[in-house]
């Protein structure tokens, strides 16, 4: 697990997760948008910014303050989930919460993290995710993506989606 410091690329995404997270806070406190628009925002929030931290951002992950900071998070989440859950403004048209994709950072980070031990464990290298650049080499790594790394790429990814739904079970 790399120790360094933080970098500035880790304050820039912290900063704009907790202040898109506050926002979203803000606006329904204050009832400031329409709670449709508030669900979707904490549909895409909860949704997809996991996504683009597995998948351009899971380099910092091995950092152990970044790690922990994320750790942090996940857990402040999993409470907010579990608190509101019930809350009807949250409830959609299927009955089930919006606030369940607030799972998906914790979902993350532990699947993240699983990979990468296991990873290192077989192949004695680093996991590289790959997302975008199937072939060559990864921006800032010193090898090319290996077909491990895609197949680990994809469990990564399949937990991702459905493994929110196990979750929750397991939460309610």
């Amino acid at each position: 697990m790399e120790k360094r410091n933080l970098r500035k690329i880790d304050y820039l995404v912290l900063g704009l997760y907790l202040i898109i997270g506050f926002l979203i806070f803000i606006f329904y406190y204050q009832t400031l948008l329409p709670q449709k628009i508030i669900n979707k925002c904490v549909l895409a929030f909860g949704f997809g910014f996991p996504f683009l931290l597995y998948g351009l951002y899971y380099k910092r992950f091995r950092n152990l303050k970044v790690i922990t900071i994320w750790s942090f998070i996940a857990i402040l989440q999993i409470g907010l989930y579990l608190t509101y859950k019930q809350n009807s403004d949250f409830i959609s048209a299927r009955g089930t919460s919006y606030l369940e994709y607030l799972i998906m950072l914790p979902i993350l980070i532990i699947t993240y993290s699983l990979l990468r031990f296991f990873y290192r464990l077989i192949f004695k290298k680093e996991l590289i995710i790959n997302v975008y650049n199937i072939r060559n080499r990864e921006i800032g790594e010193e090898r090319e993506v290996s077909d491990p790394d895609l197949v680990f790429s994809i469990i990564g990814f399949v937990i991702l989606i459905f493994g929110i739904h196990f979750v929750i079970n397991l939460l309610n």
